[in-house]
């Protein structure tokens, strides 16, 4: 085992430098993803500086990095992953993980890799991959990341960091832009609901009466509250293998079809509950499903 023991510096072993490699991998992809902000670059660099300067140490940088995966699901289950690197001075921590949910049990967290380091001592490994049998897509970090495709819909990033002003200025004009995009897809969003109204049977929906059992509060791909919608889809994204719960806009751009396999249409009712009108299970198999699209 090839170890570098230098007074003031980090220890690190050849199963450490995979970690560390692994997490300059996907902030080099982050820098090219389309989602992330020139405001969040500068944060970026530093912590890219850090990890790429190891071992040495960097005391001046305090910023936390946190990249949110898409939703996948498998069967009657929901999955999906984070990654995230946070630095203190004398400090690094690298971890990943995600949130698992299944109706008929509810949701729960796991981890999958949690390293952190310090100056003058030995890192702390601690691999989860060998209890997540229930989770699907779990991979060792390195895999993950090489597997990343940040150009796919889904992923979001957040970026903490006092020392970068321009995050503020983010937040601000993220404000005015959300005002000029909700003028901007009223209209769209409109066209595309009047669309659902023309063909959907809204009596037959009712006479079967499968409701969403726990309703997402807001779309999964632009954010905005579906309190005031009149439908939603929950649907494969287009060219992904994730699936996304969808207002009627981001649907006509991001989603794949409605129907069976490849989405559900929602229609919000008088009384707060979302009932389900287009893409139903075959009659055969409703009987038994116990899946989390309806109850």
């Amino acid at each position: 085992m090839n170890i570098e023991n230098d007074k003031e510096n980090y220890i690190l072993n050849d199963k450490d430098k995979i970690v560390i490699n692994s997490a300059i991998g996907m902030l080099q992809k982050i820098i090219s993803a389309p989602f992330v902000k020139p405001s969040q670059l500068v944060s970026i660099y530093k912590v890219l500086h850090v990890l790429t300067k190891l071992p040495e140490t960097t005391e001046d940088v305090d910023v936390v990095i946190d990249l949110c995966g898409p939703k996948r699901r498998f069967g009657k289950h929901e999955i999906f992953h984070y990654w995230k690197i946070e630095i203190e001075p004398n400090y690094i921590s690298i971890s990943s993980g995600g949130s698992f949910y299944r109706p008929s049990t509810g949701g729960d967290s796991f981890t999958c890799l949690h390293w952190t380091a310090q100056p003058e001592c030995e890192a702390d490994y601690n691999d989860y991959l060998d209890s997540l049998s229930i989770v699907d897509d779990a991979q060792p970090f390195d895999v993950e990341v090489e597997q990343m495709d940040l150009s796919q819909p889904g992923y979001s990033l957040d970026i903490f960091d006092d020392d970068n002003p321009l995050l503020d200025d983010d937040t601000t004009n993220e404000e005015e832009d959300e005002e000029t995009e909700i003028i901007e897809d009223v209209s769209s969003r409109n066209q595309i609901e009047a669309q659902f109204d023309s063909t959907i049977d809204l009596a037959k929906a009712m006479q079967r009466g499968k409701k969403h059992a726990k309703p997402p509060l807001k779309c999964d791909i632009c954010e905005i509250e579906l309190e005031d919608s009149k439908y939603f889809i929950d649907g494969k994204v287009k060219n992904s293998f994730g699936w996304a719960n969808m207002c009627s806009d981001c649907f006509a751009r991001k989603g794949e079809a409605i129907g069976y396999g490849s989405g559900q249409l929602y229609y919000h009712m008088e009384n707060g509950e979302w009932l389900l009108v287009e893409g139903f299970y075959p009659e055969s198999d409703e009987e038994t499903y116990e899946g989390d699209e309806y109850e």
